[in-house]
């Protein structure tokens, strides 16, 4: 059993996992995440470099504001980003903006939410 299986403030196990999964293993969502990192783990996505792509596609959909908002929005998702990977707290609007800054499937979509509606059984 891992720590997150075990630790009690995790309300979103499966949707952590899956989101995680989706993460590592499709090499498009990967490779995506990974220009904007640094250090590398294998167990979860880096949170700031998936923090980036969140970053980018919130800027492209028009909630970009001035210079210094702009580059402050990856540091403030960091923290949402990190809340998903570890089953903290994960709302609709956090998996959606994953769905679409990752560009993920219809089938990937699905299983998240999925995951995300079994956890909420038990919340």
């Amino acid at each position: 059993m891992s720590t997150v299986d075990t630790d009690p403030r995790v309300e979103f196990p499966r949707t952590s996992a899956a989101l995680a999964e989706v993460l590592l293993t499709d090499l498009r969502c990967r490779r995506r995440w990974q220009r904007h990192t640094r250090r590398n783990s294998s167990q979860l996505p880096n949170q700031a470099g998936v923090a980036h792509v969140l970053a980018a596609a919130v800027r492209d959909g028009g909630g970009g504001g001035t210079t210094a908002a702009r580059s402050s929005v990856p540091r403030s998702l960091k923290d949402r980003v990190s809340r998903a990977l570890t089953g903290r707290l994960v709302t609709a609007s956090t998996l959606n903006l994953f769905v679409e800054a990752f560009g993920m499937t219809e089938e990937q979509e699905r299983r998240l939410y999925a995951a995300w509606e079994a956890d909420q059984t038990f919340v």
